[in-house]
């Protein structure tokens, strides 16, 4: 009964999952950003490996830079919009058929954020692996 209320409660306030372009690959500093505003948002991450001669690094970075997926209202993010258009440009993904910016529906993007997730505890593989 509590989620029902809750998905009532999203629709009422026009809360929703947008997808957010990001110039310059500042994904991670608007983040910051939104997280210093206690807004939900999700970037997915993956560990990419360096070489650095006689060391190997881990880093974890976005796999897709300049994308953010923001939970919130589209008022919200248009104030964000605003605050941030100099220092820090952000776009809507538009949808091309309607003009509209992209929608995620909360259930795909549950799906999706566990989905990545999961892929950034997967180990690399200890030996080489060999195609026939």
């Amino acid at each position: 009964m509590e989620q029902k209320e809750n998905i009532e409660l999203k629709k009422q306030e026009g809360i929703a999952w947008y997808a957010i372009r990001v110039t310059y690959s500042r994904e991670m500093i608007f983040k910051e950003y939104l997280d210093g505003h206690n807004v939900e948002n999700f970037i997915p991450m993956h560990y990419e490996s360096t070489d650095l001669g006689a060391k190997k690094s881990r880093k974890l970075v976005p796999i897709i830079h300049n994308l953010v997926f923001v939970h919130s209202t589209k008022r919200s993010i248009d104030t964000f919009k605003s605050e941030l258009e100099v220092r820090l440009p952000i776009r809507y993904i538009m949808d091309k058929a309607t003009g509209r910016p992209i929608i995620i529906p909360d259930k795909q993007m549950q799906d999706f954020i566990a989905v990545s997730l999961s892929l950034i505890h997967i180990s690399e593989p200890t030996r080489p692996i060999s195609i026939s």
